[in-house]
């Protein structure tokens, strides 16, 4: 009897002492990646900051949108998911954000914040000009198909995922936090979850190598369901010489037109 009390006391402390050492190892996974993050938003201040990623509607977008409109999924298999692919630049208030579409429906937009003599001076392209895109969009939209793309937005538009950048207040870096769950740790990925509310939470992916940022999944439940609403790929962060301003900067390369001035 005394053996088997042993036994069980032994067993009870190694589990709690395994429980231990996990969650020591979650908390520092966490800071390693949050000084990581917060080490590259440092250096992308030293000096011109240029990043650019992708924002897709989710694969499971389509179904989303026919429940929610009580639609058939037949009626709306065939319409296109929509892509932005969005480039920025950014040096203190001063930034340059160009985003294009891969549907004809407002294809590219190009908005610059120019501080210059204490004003912020606002410019904007004309959203039709394709002119100042390397590739129009490559899809046409149909009567029908505007109709269709308008009940798509409708549902979750995917330009609210970057039009904070296009403002011309200073943007608050993302960083991890501490209500965030790690749901995946593996040699392929990390994942966090934020549960933004009983029916949207987003998944955020970072690299097990670099701790650098991946993805960003949003997820939208309907009933008991949970839909892939839209993914963000970050493709490049990184740091420009701060003598590349007045290249960078540079309205007259985009056929900007100042549409308002902003005493600072």
């Amino acid at each position: 009897m005394v053996w088997s009390s042993l036994s069980m006391a032994t067993i009870v402390a190694f589990a709690v002492l395994t429980q231990s050492h996990k969650d020591y190892a979650r908390q520092q996974l966490w800071a390693s990646i949050y000084q990581n993050d917060i080490q590259t938003e440092l250096n992308l201040a030293s000096g011109i900051s240029h990043q650019k990623f992708t924002v897709s509607e989710g694969s499971e977008k389509r179904t989303f949108v026919a429940l929610v409109n009580d639609l058939p999924i037949e009626q709306i298999s065939e319409v296109a998911l929509r892509t932005d692919t969005v480039e920025m630049w950014s040096h203190s208030i001063n930034s340059l954000v160009k985003a294009e579409k891969n549907i004809d429906l407002d294809p590219i937009r190009v908005t610059l914040n120019l501080e210059n003599e204490d004003h912020l001076h606002l410019f904007e392209s004309n959203s039709t000009d394709c002119e100042i895109s390397q590739q129009c969009a490559s899809l046409s939209l149909t009567e029908e198909g505007v109709v269709h793309r308008t009940l798509f937005d409708s549902v979750h538009d995917i330009g609210s995922d970057y039009d904070t950048f296009q403002s011309p207040q200073l943007k608050k870096a993302f960083s991890l936090l501490p209500e965030m769950e790690l749901i995946e740790n593996t040699k392929k990925k990390i994942v966090y979850r934020h549960q933004i509310s009983d029916d949207q939470y987003i998944d955020y992916h970072f690299d097990p190598q670099t701790l650098a940022r991946e993805k960003k999944i949003i997820y939208v439940a309907l009933g008991e369901q949970w839909y892939e609403m839209a993914v963000k790929d970050y493709l490049v962060r990184e740091v420009l010489s701060a003598t590349e301003f007045a290249n960078i900067f540079d309205a007259q390369a985009y056929n900007l037109e100042q549409k308002k001035v902003i005493p600072l």
